[in-house]
């Protein structure tokens, strides 16, 4: 939950080594139009000070996942940097 607000963020999987989280993974149904795009979208919204930004301060590893596609990055790389 984030300190000045009621709503909560909440990532699809965290995956935490000796309780860091290390990767964050976010999933996307088949059947979402540019399912990918918001998925990576939805980590660069999580980054910024309205989103929940702790849990990225030590993660090394962003996913993007959607049914037979992926996308990776590190933190705060914009959109147009993930691979294809």
């Amino acid at each position: 939950m984030r300190s000045a607000s009621k709503e909560h963020y909440r990532s699809d999987i965290v995956l935490f080594v000796n309780g860091i989280p290390l990767c964050v993974i976010e999933c996307k149904r088949p059947g979402i139009k540019d399912s990918l795009t918001q998925a990576i979208s939805q980590h660069l919204h999580s980054q910024q000070e309205e989103g929940i930004r702790n849990l990225y301060v030590y993660a090394q590893l962003l996913l993007s996942v959607s049914v037979n596609d992926v996308r990776y990055a590190t933190n705060g790389t914009q959109e147009k940097f993930w691979p294809h």
